[in-house]
């Protein structure tokens, strides 16, 4: 809940504050062992993944996405998801370039990505993005919640519309993988704001 949305509630201004959330820079020095597990080389390009295996988190829509990206996908959570999820892979025929682990934490993995792909039907101030951000990686995210916090759209990332038809998604996968240009690394939140304002 944004501020904006708190005062259209009728909540007193002088009442309400700002909690700024707070995030450190994930540590870099798990990148090449991530890959390394996966067998994905150094240079190869690698999206990334990190959430619950929820329908609030949609990964389906990376991996009905990622079907004509010449890349590989690293997708870290666990959920109800997960049984759903790994039929989708093995009928994409994928199986070889879409990695789906419980095996290690989001901040550990992060860095071993070139880009951080954010598909969700919602969220508040996603902690995801903010270690995305923190750590230096573009994202690709849904017109979510915080999304406009963190993401100069074009700049440091894309955000797209929040929709179950992926070809918007897969399209900028595709362009980010390809380009000849990549994209600058996501700004660091030093002020971002909490989803909840305190009263």
């Amino acid at each position: 809940m944004t501020n904006a949305h708190a005062l259209s509630l009728g909540m007193p201004e002088a009442r309400i504050s700002v909690i700024v959330n707070g995030v450190s820079a994930p540590a870099p020095d798990m990148a090449q062992t991530v890959r390394a597990s996966f067998g994905i080389p150094a240079d190869a390009f690698v999206f990334g993944f990190i959430g619950r295996l929820s329908s609030q988190k949609a990964p389906e829509r990376l991996v009905d996405a990622f079907r004509n990206a010449s890349a590989s996908v690293v997708m870290v959570g666990s959920g109800e998801m997960e049984d759903e999820l790994r039929r989708a892979i093995a009928a994409s025929g994928l199986q070889g370039r879409i990695h789906l682990t419980s095996a290690f934490t989001g901040p550990k993995t992060v860095a071993a990505f070139d880009l951080v792909v954010m598909p969700s039907r919602y969220e508040a101030m996603s902690y995801v993005m903010l270690e995305a951000a923190a750590a230096g990686r573009p994202i690709i995210i849904s017109d979510v919640g915080g999304a406009k916090t963190v993401i100069n759209n074009g700049e440091n990332g894309f955000i797209i519309p929040n929709s179950d038809d992926v070809s918007q998604l897969a399209k900028t996968m595709v362009a980010a993988a390809t380009s000849e240009a990549p994209l600058h690394s996501s700004k660091r939140p030093k002020r971002a704001r909490s989803a909840s304002p305190s009263t």
